[in-house]
């Protein structure tokens, strides 16, 4: 089961109270939304309004909710909190974003979809067509989404990598032995002998010897099924579950597949046989194929996605263009392991998410997904000083790893629309060295790529 959160306070609680009109009405579909890292009540009255439960006796109805949606709770991560004196129901998502079907606890049958977005509107699609982040899905077979329009799983990131790694595919010059048969003029150890004696008798089949050939070719039957799964994802592209800043980044690469895929010839499969012995390029967009390929299906599985690792790719695409602009070199995920009488509960290694080399200096940068930035001026959350010393004594272990005596080090962390940063310095006086942390607030957003790389690149300097 999901584990319980923390209590909420009670201006807390009327705070969420307000926000519950954003559930939709029971007599349809009734998609039940959250967002990322934020509680949502559900008091008595929105059970009632939702499930048409009886409001003197939530807990009865709390019940049968955790009892009949645990699955999908622990699927995407939410926690969750019962009080009996308040009478309410707090479901607290983690840091995956996605889609699981929904219950009613009146009946236990499906009656809409838990929908988990991102807390900070992040534009998660129009990033992945730039960054070709390494974004990776999980799929829950056996919980099948209900009908609806926020249900879908966004299976354009799929077609999105799919396409960048067909290209590369392609230069890859991936040759495979094809069999087949051909008439020719002169019998070989391949010839089919029995079919030859079945047309002999006619003089003018006497000299044709239909034998088995093994040739290297381009256009193999695993390649015809690729061009199978490139006509699916040209199709999703172009449908109207994809958004319209996907496809105009990708009309000019789909134009030309399109002209390509005039002539091919491709059969409807299932799936396509990874082997060891393929190329590393090929096994890598099989893998993406066979993704694309298992929600090609009337009804789509629940899916969840982890938002805290997105924003740690962006941000390293972020740092890498940036330190390009300044002649530096960046190092992402860098394992420095941990050594000697270790016990079994010890780390193995510790890992920063980014290592900033310039000619003068190294910075070392780590990325959060909290919102930090978003509340400066939040006196009274004790959680957010809490998280912010754990986060800050990473990054201090992280910087230890560098030789220069006066470090420098910055968290990142998201925020609404403008690039932010606070500079702060920790003071040692027994030696007289000093840290300097850079907070920094990035937008996840495409519109705003090229400000935060100018951004961050004023902050290198």
């Amino acid at each position: 089961m999901a584990k319980k959160h923390n209590k909420l306070t009670k201006k807390e609680i009327r705070s969420e109270i307000k926000d519950c009109s954003s559930f939709r009405s029971a007599n349809a579909i009734s998609d039940l939304e959250l967002l990322s890292l934020r509680p949502k009540i559900i008091t008595a009255q929105v059970a009632k309004n939702l499930w048409k439960s009886d409001p003197r006796y939530p807990s009865d109805c709390y019940s049968k909710f955790l009892r009949y949606n645990h699955r999908a709770l622990r699927f995407l991560g939410i926690a969750y909190q019962e009080s009996i004196v308040l009478k309410t129901l707090t479901l607290t998502p983690s840091l995956q974003v996605g889609c699981a079907p929904l219950f009613s606890p009146k009946t236990g049958k499906p009656c809409g979809n838990i929908v988990v977005n991102s807390r900070f509107q992040d534009d998660i699609a129009g990033i992945s067509s730039i960054i070709n982040s390494e974004l990776f899905i999980d799929y829950e077979p056996q919980l099948l989404l209900n009908n609806s329009p926020l249900a879908t799983p966004p299976l354009y990131l799929e077609c999105i990598k799919f396409i960048d790694m067909y290209s590369k595919s392609k230069r890859a010059k991936w040759q495979k032995f094809a069999n087949y048969s051909k008439v020719e003029k002169l019998p070989s150890s391949s010839t089919d002998w029995g079919k030859y004696a079945f047309n002999s008798f006619d003089p003018n089949k006497v000299f044709n010897y239909t034998n088995k050939v093994n040739r290297l070719i381009l256009n193999h039957p695993e390649w015809e099924m690729l061009n199978y799964v490139l006509s699916l994802t040209i199709d999703e592209i172009e449908s109207t579950r994809t958004p319209q800043k996907v496809k105009q980044e990708l009309f000019h690469a789909i134009s030309q597949y399109k002209i390509e895929l005039q002539g091919a010839r491709f059969s409807v499969i299932h799936e396509i046989p990874i082997h060891a012995s393929d190329p590393l390029i090929i096994k890598k967009t099989k893998y993406i194929a066979n993704r694309i390929l298992k929600n090609q299906t009337t009804q789509s599985s629940a899916w969840t996605l982890d938002i805290s690792k997105f924003f740690e790719r962006f941000v390293q695409y972020i740092f890498e263009q940036a330190t390009r602009r300044l002649g530096g070199r960046v190092i992402s995920n860098q394992k420095y392991s941990i050594s000697g009488q270790r016990p079994e509960w010890a780390l193995k290694y510790i890992e920063p998410d980014i290592i900033v080399k310039l000619t003068n200096k190294t910075i070392i940068a780590d990325a959060k997904y909290k919102r930090h930035m978003t509340s400066l001026y939040d006196k009274k959350n004790k959680n957010l000083k809490e998280e912010f010393r754990s986060d800050l004594h990473q990054v201090l272990a992280y910087s230890s790893m560098v030789p220069d005596k006066n470090k420098e080090i910055m968290l990142c962390y998201p925020s609404f629309s403008d690039n932010l940063s606070k500079i702060m310095y920790v003071h040692n006086p027994v030696n007289g060295l000093f840290t300097r942390i850079i907070l920094v607030g990035l937008p996840v957003k495409k519109e705003t790529i090229e400000t935060s790389i100018r951004f961050v690149c004023g902050l290198l300097k």
